[in-house]
């Protein structure tokens, strides 16, 4: 596990990571407020990282780790989480207004307050999360489990199920 503090380091430590044929291991690093928008993060181990605040629109996030991450707040617009793993992740008042989470595990994800505009959640795991408050507005829900989650004051027109 390697900790860093900035987009330049952390694009450093995956692209090492990369040319050794390997994942790269952030777990646990605190990039709050990060500017990571559009960064190639494909893979990456990211559990418990603490990314309040941080920029990651258009992020290439497919197949990434982030469970149990804290994500509060953070800017995830357009950006690509297709099989990623956020199980226990915290994404409270998370923007990820047309992020794609094709098939990607939100078991017991905390996203109250989040918007998830047009994001597109076929086949996704929302088991027992909590989506109140949520603006679901407009997205693709097609296949997706939903199993115990929590749709308090949630918005869902539009959605496709």
């Amino acid at each position: 596990m390697t900790s860093v503090r900035s987009a330049e380091e952390l694009t450093r430590v995956v692209a090492e990571a990369r040319a050794r044929g390997e994942r790269a291991d952030l777990s646990e690093s605190d990039l709050e407020g990060a500017g990571l928008a559009g960064l190639d993060l494909a893979g990456v181990r990211l559990r418990e990282a603490i990314l309040r605040g941080a920029v990651l629109g258009r992020a290439n996030l497919q197949g990434a780790d982030l469970s149990r991450a804290d994500l509060s707040g953070a800017d995830l617009r357009e950006a690509n989480l297709k099989g990623a793993n956020l199980k226990g992740a915290v994404l409270v008042n998370a923007d990820l207004s047309r992020a794609n989470l094709t098939g990607a595990d939100l078991e017991e994800v905390d996203l109250q307050g989040a918007t998830l505009e047009e994001a597109n959640l076929a086949d996704a795991n929302l088991d027992y999360a909590n989506l109140s408050e949520v603006n679901l507005r407009g997205a693709n829900l097609v296949g997706a489990n939903m199993e115990g989650a929590t749709l308090k004051d949630a918005v869902l027109e539009g959605t496709k199920s």
